[in-house]
């Protein structure tokens, strides 16, 4: 029967395909998702040299004040010599006037060498209140000379959220671009 006898006894004409804009809507996607991924970590690591910046220093041997917030912090030491070592350290921590902190063993083991600066995580301190604290290191070795205590919030959580964001990314635009395809693919072969 022709298309124009059959619209003549009322039957509906015959389906159209899909648009195929599926296919590249959802390549799209998968491409996006890629992109977005890639423009999160290199933001993200960018910010990270930024977080290295911020950490307060003071000398390894002298000490030194600084001011610090609330919260958990890590101490890390910086080394100008670039030995791999960490030297066996007397660390100690009080709000100026005030009695010595619970220094800690710090959980995981976090290292860097970015912007100017090489460190190994060591210690971690919870900071009761925002304040100025005296931050002192004295190392067992009389010879270790150059070296810095730094002093802030822990870096190894930037870092998995930095690649945990990442592979999300990826991980949704794949999902939504792949999902878009097959239901494009669905719709054309019925």
């Amino acid at each position: 029967m022709s298309d124009e006898a059959a619209r003549a006894f009322g039957a509906p004409p015959p389906a159209r395909p899909a648009s195929r804009a599926g296919y590249w809507v959802g390549g799209l996607l998968i491409g996006l998702g890629v992109l977005a991924a890639v423009l999160w970590a290199v933001w993200g690591f960018a910010r990270f040299g930024d977080a290295i910046d911020d950490l307060a220093r003071v000398p390894v041997g002298d000490g030194g004040v600084v001011e610090l917030s609330a919260g958990r912090k890590a101490i890390y030491y910086e080394r100008f010599d670039a030995q791999d070592r960490v030297p066996a350290l007397r660390i100690a921590i009080r709000p100026v006037g005030g009695r010595p902190l619970k220094i800690e063993d710090h959980s995981g083991s976090v290292s860097y060498a970015l912007s100017g600066h090489t460190g190994q995580s060591v210690a971690s301190v919870r900071i009761p209140r925002d304040g100025r604290y005296a931050l002192t290191a004295r190392a067992t070795d009389p010879a270790v000379t150059d070296a810095e205590l730094a002093i802030g919030k822990g870096l190894g959580n930037r870092i998995v959220r930095i690649i945990v964001g990442a592979i999300l990314l990826v991980i949704v635009g794949v999902v939504a671009g792949t999902v878009l395809i097959v239901v494009t693919q669905r719709r054309r072969a019925a």
